[in-house]
């Protein structure tokens, strides 16, 4: 019998769970899709099919429900510049984390 000690948690900000809508770009290549898995107020995990290095810088587009229309199917954005802190390789693609650096909230058209 092992013993092994409860893991630690890094993280200094809560986080949700969440699967919405995320696109990447690397200085201006075409957007890659994908889902996040959890975010936080400056941070961002998600799953895409392409490989991103650690460090890399990206702009990025999360879609989010419109929390002023919880019963509608509108979604803001949150157009962001992220730092890409790790990576993992999943069974389908790659797991992503990245910090936000900066960001706009761009409201649904109603």
């Amino acid at each position: 019998m092992s013993f092994s000690p409860p893991a630690i948690e890094r993280r200094s900000r809560q986080r949700v769970n969440a699967a919405w809508p995320v696109s990447v770009s690397i200085n201006g290549t075409p957007w890659v899709t994908g889902a996040t898995g959890n975010l936080s107020c400056n941070s961002f995990y998600c799953v895409l099919s392409q490989f991103l290095a650690p460090g890399q810088e990206v702009d990025c587009r999360l879609s989010i429900p419109d929390p002023a229309a919880p019963d509608s199917d509108e979604w803001i954005q949150l157009l962001c510049r992220a730092r890409v802190v790790r990576v993992e390789a999943r069974e389908h693609g790659f797991g992503v984390g990245c910090t936000i650096e900066d960001f706009l909230l761009v409201g649904s058209e109603r």
